[in-house]
Formats: C-alpha cells, sequence, structure tokens
C-alpha cells in the first residue's frame, strides 16, 4: 500500500500523518513547539526548534509505515510572518510569526498615507501587522 504524507507546521504543533489512499489516518506524529513572547504583542518561534522537532515527526511516521510506502507529501504551514535566513540557509534570528504585532504602527502610517490601498489594489490581500511586508519593513 502507498501512503500519502501531510506536513503540517502550525503555530504551536507540528503534526506529520501518513493517509491511505482512502483517506484514513494510518499514522501520526505531534510535537508541541513553543512561541514566545519576549514583551507585548510580540510572537516569535525558534525556526531550528520547529525545524528538528518537523524532522523528528517525519522520521517517526516515516519508520511506521516505510519510506519506500510514501507516493507523495504535502506541505503546509503558519499563515505568515518572516522566517529570514542567511546566505548559507541559517536563521538569523527567531522567528516572526503571523500573530505578531510589532508592525502595527506602519499599517497604521501605510493606512493613512494610502500606501495601505495600494497594496490591496494589488495584491488583493489586506494587510495586518504579521504579515511579511510589513514585518519586513519593521525589522
Amino acid at each position: 500500500m502507498r501512503y500519502l504524507l501531510g506536513i503540517d507546521c502550525g503555530t504551536s504543533i507540528v503534526k506529520t500523518v501518513a493517509f491511505d489512499r482512502d483517506g484514513h489516518e494510518v499514522a501520526v506524529a505531534r510535537r508541541d513547539v513553543p512561541t514566545a513572547s519576549p514583551a507585548a504583542g510580540l510572537s516569535e518561534v525558534d525556526m531550528l526548534l520547529t525545524w528538528n522537532v518537523t524532522a523528528a515527526t517525519i522520521r517517526e511516521v516515516v519508520a511506521q509505515v516505510g519510506a519506500d510506502q510514501i507516493a507523495a507529501v504535502g506541505i503546509c504551514g503558519t499563515a505568515c510572518g518572516v522566517w529570514a535566513i542567511d546566505a548559507d540557509g541559517q536563521p538569523i534570528r527567531s522567528a516572526i510569526l503571523w500573530n505578531d504585532a510589532r508592525a502595527a504602527p506602519i499599517i497604521s502610517a501605510w493606512q493613512a498615507n494610502g500606501i495601505y490601498r495600494q497594496i490591496f489594489d494589488i495584491s488583493a490581500n489586506a494587510p495586518f501587522p504579521g504579515y511579511c511586508l510589513p514585518t519586513l519593513r519593521w525589522l
């Protein structure tokens, strides 16, 4: 039997699940990923810890079903935020998550000067403080 592997890196938990072709769960592994709030309105996560936890859940599920039985892999993750890496692919800081508010003053300024509307007209998205663009501007 060949399986479909789903990996979900959420805000505070990572889940890896193997499904059969009928959509039935065959194996699952979950690990918590603690988020940090170094100050009011800030929400961050350790990128290396997230990677290590994700790898552990994948290894656990693959050990149960066999690597040669994985037909396809699907991956999803947190909505947005900034997961900044250097030229060698190493984190340069903790990830800033989607629910972080540090860029709220930037959003307010963009709303006041018309940039917010321009962003919406181009992208069809209404940015909020945890989006990548305002967070990068804050950085």
